[in-house]
């Protein structure tokens, strides 16, 4: 399935759409991030922490690839 990306509604040319399964639980953590910190979309409160996480330097462990995998 292809999606429609309109450039009015400024999404730049070379974004990639990425689909991921969340369990419940992380995903009202992330729209109570969201709602507290009044970001206006869950995408865009979603990009700011793996952002944020990502400049962090994390190193996971064996245990974090199980987790999340």
């Amino acid at each position: 399935m292809r999606g429609i990306l309109a450039p009015e509604v400024g999404v730049p040319p070379d974004s990639k759409l990425v689909n991921t399964l969340i369990d419940p639980e992380l995903l009202a953590r992330i729209d109570d991030f969201r709602f507290t910190r009044r970001f206006k979309s869950r995408a865009a409160a979603m990009k700011y922490l793996l952002d944020w996480a990502l400049r962090q330097n994390p190193e996971p462990t064996p245990e974090d690839h199980d987790r999340w995998s």
